[in-house]
């Protein structure tokens, strides 16, 4: 008897979502901002930018990749461009 699903021969191959929908990089886009404001602040205000922020984060990908590899792609490229 053969299994009907193939296995990975290792764990790093095997994409993890929540909710059949987001990894845990989109996660952590989501919930950074929102943490970090709940936590620096008490005010409603600051929170619902944050959670702005993140959908932000979530959800603009130009070229097909989120804002912030294009961030750290841009940090990189300034640094290696000065240095």
């Amino acid at each position: 008897m053969k299994p009907r699903f193939q296995f990975p021969g290792t764990v790093e191959d095997v994409s993890m979502q929540f909710f059949g929908r987001f990894t845990w990089k989109d996660v952590l886009r989501l919930a950074l901002p929102v943490a970090t404001a709940a936590v620096l602040t008490d005010a409603y205000i600051y929170l619902v930018l944050a959670l702005l922020l993140g959908a932000i984060l979530y959800a603009v990908r130009p070229f097909s990749q989120p804002l912030d590899h294009h961030i750290i792609r841009s940090i990189r490229f300034l640094a290696g461009r000065y240095l």
